[in-house]
């Protein structure tokens, strides 16, 4: 046999079996893109939608909500850091022993016996009657707040008052002297009087020596609605107003050291409670005007509630926007899926593009909802006579991730099926609906948006 004819009737020699792996890489060569190009074409891809206008509902959805969610967020932080700079002045203290009759001596000797300060006070619902006016008015009866206090109140805080009408005020760290009491504006208009007027307290007549502008520890029982009438302790027997059925609020004002204090409050929930001494109640830093912190707490509620309603709106028009950016993308993506892109280089395309927006407009709400704040805190300001402290950085973060959250929960599911766009869309415009994933996507932003 010649070496010709050997050579064609050899067999050629086996091939190892072709893996798919193998296969799939035979039929269409990798494509993959560094993260360098990624970033690129995802900057291209941005800026081509926003020319052509695709972000723009999207964006504006974003912002609003962002913004809405951000402004209460900031509003209710710089609230809180007041209120909880300011607790021990809204108590006068930092431990309040307070009963309907007067606070047993035991109280007061301990705290002593600890180097604490003390004070007291009692509160209670009385006519006061104007006599002799200087500026010739009829005299009037009104019923007014009565707080008598003692010397050295208040522990904390401070008391501001005026010596004349329209002067300015300043702070004080007395008490009223003997004869004379210390009136708020609602209790000069009441009785059409003047600093310098008589009034009649019980049994007794005081004159008016000064202008409250500010009591921070006043609260928010029924009785301080009433107009103010404050007096020193030592007068209060004299005016015959804390007899057999009257309805006085002692208190004791506790001050100190944080240890001191603490050992103070533990001796006294121990006495308080096994001992079930009736009528007593104690009120420590942390329970600081708790009426204070319900109205806070609810005010931020209701704004937190007008807030998500506008983001859940925002949400709607974030689904809508990106359900019509999906649907104006799946011929672009069909060109990709022909040129090589994988289904994971369109999933790193968009989430990039998408997230970039989402930081985008997440920073843009942040700021509008900062400038919101300061208008809505422009707003309230007639309620708000106090500073606050500046927010802290917290509510800004809250809101760029509430935005992050929105475009996972409500732009991710639209944008679900360009990773999935068959090749053959091109030469086929055939296309199926949502799939379970696209719904699994939008359980997940419910929950996450509820979650936040």
């Amino acid at each position: 046999m010649s070496e010709a004819e050997r050579v064609t009737t050899e067999a050629p020699p086996e091939l190892p079996p072709e893996s798919p792996r193998d296969r799939h890489q035979r039929r269409a060569p990798s494509h993959r893109l560094s993260l360098g190009h990624l970033l690129h074409q995802s900057l291209r891809m941005t800026a081509r939608d926003w020319r052509a206008g695709e972000l723009t509902m999207l964006l504006l959805a974003l912002v609003l909500a962002v913004a809405a969610l951000s402004s209460v967020g900031f509003l209710a932080d710089r609230l809180h850091q007041g209120l909880e700079r300011d607790a021990r002045r809204m108590i006068a203290a930092d431990f309040i022993v307070r009963s309907d009759h007067p606070v047993d001596p035991q109280f007061a000797d301990k705290a002593k016996a600890l180097g604490l300060d003390t004070a007291t006070t009692a509160i209670f619902p009385s006519m006061v009657n104007s006599t002799a006016s200087t500026s010739g008015s009829q005299p009037v009866s009104r019923l007014a707040a009565v707080k008598a206090v003692s010397a050295g109140y208040p522990l904390r805080g401070e008391l501001k008052i005026a010596l004349t009408e329209g002067a300015p005020d300043r702070e004080v760290r007395g008490i009223p002297p003997p004869g004379e009491v210390w009136v708020d504006q609602q209790m000069l208009d009441a009785l059409k009087a003047r600093i310098g007027d008589k009034v009649k307290v019980g049994g007794r007549d005081f004159t008016i020596g000064a202008l409250i502008t500010r009591e921070l520890d006043r609260g928010f029982a029924f009785v301080n609605f009433s107009p103010r009438l404050m007096m020193r302790a030592d007068d209060l027997a004299s005016t015959g107003l804390t007899g057999y059925g009257s309805r006085v609020t002692y208190r004791l004002l506790v001050a100190g050291g944080d240890e001191p204090v603490a050992s103070f409050a533990k001796w006294a929930h121990e006495r308080v409670d096994n001992g079930k001494m009736r009528g007593y109640a104690l009120e420590s830093l942390q329970d600081g005007q708790p009426q204070v912190r319900q109205t806070l707490d609810r005010a931020s509620h209701f704004l937190t509630l007008v807030s998500l309603l506008t983001a859940l709106l925002a949400a709607v028009a974030i689904a809508m926007a990106a359900h019509r950016y999906m649907r104006r993308h799946l011929d672009s993506c069909a060109a990709m899926r022909c040129l090589g892109a994988s289904q994971r280089t369109l999933r790193a395309l968009f989430l990039f593009e998408f997230a970039g927006l989402g930081l985008v407009g997440g920073a843009a709400g942040v700021m509008l909802g900062f400038g919101g704040h300061l208008a809505l805190f422009w707003w309230l300001g007639s309620l708000i006579d106090v500073s606050l402290p500046y927010p802290t950085v917290w509510p800004a973060l809250e809101g760029i991730a509430a935005g992050l959250v929105l475009l996972v929960g409500f732009a991710l599911p639209p944008l679900l099926p360009l990773t999935h766009v068959p090749p053959v869309r091109v030469l086929r415009r055939e296309w199926g609906e949502e799939g379970r994933t696209a719904w699994a996507a939008y359980a997940l932003g419910i929950v996450l948006f509820a979650g936040c």
